[in-house]
């Protein structure tokens, strides 16, 4: 819910500032019935999406299992509004309902959550992938969920509300007094060590297919390995590379529940070069092998 939140509270915050109606909004469901979101709260349809007319924009938001929201009738909605040029945008796993209805261009980077970055490359290979964030064009849009969202928000701003200090106004209202969006802060190193641990476990999250040294890892934040371990295991409870190791073995139960991959493909993709060191490290951190996992009740 809170991405839907967000991008509805920030045109309501840009309409209050410029003082008309100038941002309208209908929420549209799959088979134009309520549906539930994950903390129970149930999203109502304003109108079917077969009968909205004059969209602007489109912007789609699925859940943890977006390809069961895929319909043939939908994607070719898509794709006709697309030809007729409306923008489109996406959130968290939306990104997967563009790409099946081909509308998404290998030259845009589309922002999705890292959990489902590895299994977007490897259905879409062709398309380039922005796993934090936003991603932005002309007449597109995506974020990767929570906060991001607002940031995403604000740079659609800036396309139709021209005025800087009303700009700067939606944002003051959206943020705490004196913080920034997280897109225009993400390139700047943090000064204090725990944002720089922080920092880093996000390198993790974004890297489990290929695993960095705790040489690399503490480099990309400029620290010395053995400060950074030290600070780490004061943030974190335990060692960088043993949190590296929870983190590509719970993507690798994820991949195991989500896909029909077979076991060798999943260790790859989370890092282990032999798929006998993968089951034995799989096996000690979650009781059961890699193929009893898969096999248990969902």
């Amino acid at each position: 819910m809170l991405n839907l939140d967000l991008v509805m509270d920030t045109l309501r915050i840009a309409n209050r500032i410029v003082k008309e109606t100038r941002f309208e909004w209908q929420i549209l469901t799959v088979n134009n019935s309520p549906v539930s979101s994950c903390n129970g709260f149930v999203v109502q349809p304003d109108v079917g999406w077969s009968d909205a007319n004059d969209l602007d924009y489109v912007l789609v938001i699925t859940g943890f299992e977006p390809e069961q929201s895929l319909r043939r009738s939908m994607m070719c909605w898509l794709k006709m509004l697309h030809n007729a040029g409306a923008g489109l945008g996406c959130i968290d796993t939306g990104a997967f309902t563009l790409a099946a209805a081909g509308v998404l261009s290998p030259q845009q980077p589309v922002a999705i959550h890292w959990e489902f970055e590895t299994q977007f490359r490897q259905q879409y290979p062709a398309l380039s992938v922005n796993s934090g964030g936003i991603a932005c064009g002309e007449h597109f849009f995506s974020a990767s969920g929570g906060l991001s969202v607002a940031d995403m928000m604000l740079k659609l701003l800036t396309q139709h509300i021209a005025s800087p200090d009303k700009l700067d106004e939606v944002q003051h209202i959206l943020y705490s007094h004196g913080s920034k969006p997280l897109a225009a802060s993400a390139y700047a190193l943090p000064n204090d060590p725990l944002s720089r641990i922080e920092r880093a476990e996000l390198h993790m999250h974004a890297t489990l297919s290929a695993p960095l040294t705790l040489k690399e890892l503490a480099g990309m934040v400029n620290m010395h390995p053995r400060t950074f371990a030290r600070h780490f295991n004061e943030r974190y409870g335990m060692t960088p590379m043993r949190y590296y190791r929870q983190l590509r073995l719970s993507q690798a139960r994820d991949l195991l529940l989500q896909t029909h991959w077979p076991v060798s493909r999943i260790a790859e993709l989370c890092g282990f070069a032999e798929v006998t060191n993968f089951s034995t490290c799989f096996s000690g951190y979650f009781g059961v092998s890699p193929q009893q996992m898969r096999s248990q009740p969902r």
